[in-house]
């Protein structure tokens, strides 16, 4: 058989490299990202394309075109218009208009500040709303809306007539209201009108609204049912801090505040099956937590009232169900209390000063009640976290409907390992009131310790005393471990100090362990020479 030659094999060796193009500019067809306005840019055109360099004049010329997907960005200044987007988003490509970053944009003086109407997925962000004849944000028939971080104020007038709310929503779906600031309106801060469905007002702030000539200002108020309205904080309105109004069954009201508001703290008219759930309402000119009409159905639970209708013109007590309301309502798991002897609890007509005298009579009532002050941190200034010792801290019940695994501030629920848990459900650590009780971070304790005394002839005995150790958390030194160095190890004890006799010359290291709340204990070490 022939031999042939094995042929070579060769090896290919190659390299590439790889150089970018970027192209600025958007493609031909497609819509720019972000639309700007900026009145005081000396080129901006409502003729132009809405660039960084040629931006708009007006919002209401970039609202006219604004598409799914694009941003409205709008620079410092006040725009007097009434803005009505043309178009909607989608939910997967909202049509956004915010306030340029650390930008004040102040849109005022017409009828509306925004008009939004018959349309769907559109935020609004960061603007400041005033002084329009009508309502600052007026939102009807439209879905999908989030009005969030405005600032609105002084809408219509305090005059018969021609007052109006800060931001209004009627006839709309599943929509939100977050983070905004409404003061200083001529009807409510907050209004959901009728016809709302999946709705939810959330961590609003809302104060000093008040039409002057007739008590119809409250902070949040609404004639929707399905609506939650959540980690609010309303005081010092003409009316109440939050309404309820006739036929807005089934809402859920839960870690809001409400201080100094002119009427009650959280109110229902009229309409039943209203969740009160981890509210803290305190110093409210008549009833604090308030059903009455035909609000049958309610539950409240895990609330804090506080020195609510003291020398109240109409109705008293923190907590008042009247007659009409108390068929199927229950109230439980609440903290009332009075700095100044008053109503507690007043339950279908009858005035109760104390909680015991209320327990007695309605014994299926407020079972897990108390009586106490919360000790919250600074009520004179709203503060209304709550402090070590409060007897809100690991009391509450997580099983209730509406309870929320966060509190007003978003933190989560956590058990304080300093208090004993008395609350119910799955878990029993939760905290009655807006705020959850947040211990402070668990550190370790920091051992000292002296030996008295210090060298001698033996026999020698010596005291070790531990007593300047200190644990600066919310869990106190538990235990005291002393090595005496020669064998010899007292504890762990209570005790801080132990005594030991040395009886061989020598010297030797004397060790104490201190263990608070953590694994690993930290220890000291001193010297005893004989």
């Amino acid at each position: 058989m022939p031999r042939f030659a094995r042929p070579a094999t060769w090896l290919l060796l190659a390299a590439w490299l790889t150089s970018m193009v970027l192209i600025n500019g958007t493609p031909a067809g497609a819509v720019a990202p972000t639309l700007f306005v900026d009145k005081n840019n000396s080129s901006c055109s409502d003729s132009g394309a809405g660039t960084q360099t040629q931006p708009f004049c007006t919002i209401g010329k970039a609202a006219s075109i604004a598409v799914a997907g694009q941003t409205v960005t709008v620079n410092a200044g006040s725009y007097a218009e009434d803005v009505n987007p043309a178009n909607s988003g989608t939910a997967t490509s909202l049509i956004v208009f915010t306030a340029a970053s650390g930008a004040t944009v102040t849109v005022l003086g017409q009828t509306n500040g925004w008009t939004v109407s018959g349309r769907s997925f559109i935020k609004i962000h960061g603007f400041a709303v005033t002084q329009t004849t009508g309502p600052g944000i007026s939102v009807s028939s439209s879905s999908n809306i989030t009005i969030d971080s405005n600032h609105v104020s002084f809408s219509g007038q305090p005059i018969s007539g021609l007052s109006a709310k800060g931001i209004l929503v009627t006839g709309s779906s599943n929509s939100l209201i977050v983070g905004n600031q409404t003061d200083h309106n001529s009807d409510a801060g907050i209004s959901l009108g009728s016809g709302n469905t999946g709705m939810e007002i959330k961590n609003n702030v809302s104060f000093s609204n008040a039409s002057q000539f007739v008590r119809i200002a409250p902070g949040i108020e609404t004639s929707s049912g399905g609506t939650t309205i959540d980690g609010n904080i309303t005081h010092d309105n003409e009316d109440s801090g939050i309404n309820v109004y006739s036929g807005a069954t089934n809402n859920l009201i839960f870690n809001n505040v409400a201080y100094h508001n002119s009427d009650h703290g959280i109110d229902t008219l009229n309409a039943t099956g209203q969740r009160y759930i981890s509210n803290s309402v305190y110093n409210n000119v008549t009833s604090g937590l308030n059903m009455e009409g035909n609000s049958s159905g309610g539950t409240m639970a895990n609330n804090i009232s506080v020195d609510n209708g003291i020398n109240s013109p109409r109705t008293v007590g923190d907590i008042r169900v009247d007659s009409n309301s108390a068929s199927g309502t229950t109230i439980d798991f609440d903290i009332a209390f009075y700095h100044t002897a008053s109503t507690l609890i007043s339950w279908a007509g009858v005035s109760y000063a104390t909680l015991q005298q209320f327990q007695t009579a309605v014994p299926s009532q407020e079972v897990h009640g108390i009586q106490a002050d919360p000790l919250w941190k600074s009520a004179g200034v709203g503060d209304f976290h709550i402090v070590a010792g409060s007897p809100a801290i690991d009391s509450a019940n997580s099983g209730v409907s509406g309870e929320s695994l966060t509190d007003a501030d978003g933190n989560p629920r956590v058990d304080d390992p300093a208090t004993p848990n008395t609350g119910a459900g799955p878990r029993a650590y939760d905290d009655r009131g807006a705020y959850e009780f947040q211990p402070a971070a668990n550190t370790p304790p920091v051992a000292a310790l002296t030996v008295t005394p210090s060298s001698g002839v033996a026999p020698l005995a010596v005291t070790a005393d531990a007593s300047a150790s200190t644990d600066t958390d919310s869990t106190p030194i538990s235990t005291y471990r002393f090595d005496f160095g020669d064998g010899t190890i007292v504890g762990p004890q209570t005790a801080s100090a132990a005594t030991h006799t040395y009886g061989v010359p020598g010297t030797y290291a004397v060790t104490v362990t201190v263990t608070g709340w953590v694994t690993v204990p930290p220890w000291w070490s001193s010297m005893v020479t004989l």
